[in-house]
């Protein structure tokens, strides 16, 4: 379960219930206390570039991602309550 060859399996959490005004500079500074990010996805769209109510966050350290889900996950975040779990993108 747990392979270490290849490439560096990132850490990603998936972010849902994220307002329309969401920018990624927001979330790098809301999700930045907990621990170094490698990258930050905001799914925008392609017209308007607006939010479309979700992100990934990619952290260096697993420990780091959890601390972000137990205190993020429920968070009242610009008017939106924030829903943060492991991202489910081909981690199984």
């Amino acid at each position: 379960m747990m392979s270490s060859h290849g490439k560096d399996k990132a850490v990603s959490l998936r972010v849902t219930n994220l307002s329309q005004n969401t920018r990624g500079q927001d979330l790098h500074v809301l999700f930045r206390p907990f621990g170094d990010i490698k990258r930050v996805f905001l799914a925008k769209d392609k017209k308007t570039g607006q939010s479309k109510g979700f992100a990934f966050i990619n952290f260096k350290r697993q420990e780091d991602a959890a601390k972000a889900i137990e205190v993020l996950n429920g968070y009242s975040y610009d008017h939106q309550i924030l829903s943060v779990d492991w991202s489910k993108s081909g981690t199984q």
